[in-house]
């Protein structure tokens, strides 16, 4: 039997003492869609730059901005 690193395996659990300062791990990458964006801010973060296209653009964000709960 071989040693199994996280990296190797997704479904090794790391616990938070495991972690150093400055480690990096990639985790992938998401690209949400427009309505996924809109969806999952209807349910978990209702704010007008969330919700639509002309919210986001009278926003900071200047544009519909994803939840950071979401990213």
């Amino acid at each position: 039997m071989t040693a199994t690193t996280p990296e190797q395996s997704p479904h090794i659990k790391i616990w938070w003492e495991d972690l150093e300062i400055g480690q990096v791990r990639d985790l992938g990458s998401v690209s949400p869609t427009k309505e996924a964006i809109i969806a999952f801010a209807s349910q978990f973060d209702p704010q007008p730059f969330h919700l639509s296209e002309e919210g986001g653009k009278a926003s900071v964000f200047g544009a519909l901005s994803a939840s950071g709960w979401h990213t």
